[in-house]
């Protein structure tokens, strides 16, 4: 598989370190990270001070109401819909666009000297002395809210594991879904018009980005879980290498290795998704509608019940190209 590509050098709708002129008021930003491997640990950054801003949307469209921030965390193929409002500010301010993500995210080293490929600097806007768009953000922002499926029943639980492939000297070569290479006749099938609950179960040190065709999902919390074990378990690793070898064993229930409570999906995750970030170490649930009639009456962004194959991928490049990707049939 080799490292992931993070690059030195970000672009902001094909420019280099590019300065916006605005108005002092509000602009409607929509980020995508289209990054293929780096995370962003992003703040709009003036006089030293992280400016409050508001996500208004997720992958998925709207969210219920603004949710306030100061800082937004993006993986690869995630979008966030954003309210900056400039009005505060004096004509000539200088306001940077800041990542400070480490490379891998969450855990690699930030420093150069110790390997880091730091990409502190990603825009700069500079406030213009016209008056800009003024009007209060609305308290709600859809008409008919988000219906949660956090208390719907759902047809299956899955366990979805993540792993990652090493040679003898701690190399990835490959990264898996249930270590599974995508080739794998085992092609996970879910019925048409139901919900399902996923479990994305990371052993590996990585984060990874999530992402599901056809359908939209809800997140609904992350909890800690002792990955060692839980790999002894699904008999991934050859007992004498203790190396992870492609297509031996089978994914487990992770409940026995679960640690703490678990945390819920914070307010800017709490719309439609069709991409999640699953930390190392921990659980990742998702709620999955396969279909309209799934969705408790919300709308989706497909809004009809087809039947056929799909796919689900890690969205970092590297990843997905080297069999982090499976193959799913709704029937």
């Amino acid at each position: 598989m080799g490292a992931e590509f993070f690059g030195d050098v970000a672009t902001v709708n094909g420019k280099c370190w590019p300065d916006l002129e605005v108005a002092r008021g509000k602009y409607r930003f929509r980020v995508f990270n289209g990054s293929n491997a780096r995370f962003y640990d992003l703040k709009f950054v003036a006089g030293g001070s992280a400016l409050v801003f508001h996500q208004i949307g997720s992958d998925g469209g709207l969210l219920n109401a603004p949710v306030r921030l100061n800082r937004l965390v993006i993986g690869p193929g995630e979008r966030a819909d954003i309210v900056l409002d400039f009005a505060g500010l004096p004509a000539g301010s200088r306001i940077v666009l800041r990542n400070s993500a480490p490379v891998p995210y969450p855990d690699g080293p930030v420093s150069v000297r110790r390997g880091g490929v730091p990409l502190p600097d990603i825009m700069q806007f500079t406030v213009a002395s016209q008056t800009g768009y003024t009007v209060p953000l609305p308290a709600s922002l859809r008409p008919q809210p988000i219906t949660s499926l956090r208390d719907k029943p759902t047809a299956a639980t899955r366990s979805m594991t993540l792993v990652e492939v090493v040679d003898a000297n701690g190399i990835p070569v490959m990264a898996l879904l249930n270590n599974r290479m995508f080739g794998s006749p085992d092609i996970t099938a879910v019925k048409s018009d139901t919900l399902e609950q996923w479990e994305l179960i990371n052993t590996t040190v990585d984060a990874h980005p999530i992402h599901l065709h056809f359908t939209q999902f809800q997140v609904l919390n992350r909890q800690r879980f002792d990955a060692g074990a839980y790999l002894a378990a699904t008999g991934y690793t050859d007992p004498v290498s203790g190396l992870v070898v492609p297509g031996q064993g089978n994914a487990v229930p992770v409940d026995p290795f679960l640690i703490g409570r678990p945390k819920n999906a914070p307010a800017g995750e709490q719309g439609w998704k069709d991409t999640v970030v699953a930390l190392p170490g921990e659980v990742t649930r998702i709620r999955v509608p396969f279909g309209a009639e799934a969705a408790g009456g919300a709308p989706l962004a497909i809004g009809e019940s087809f039947k056929g194959e799909y796919v689900w991928h890690c969205h970092v490049l590297e990843h997905e190209d080297n069999d982090m990707m499976q193959r799913y049939v709704i029937e």
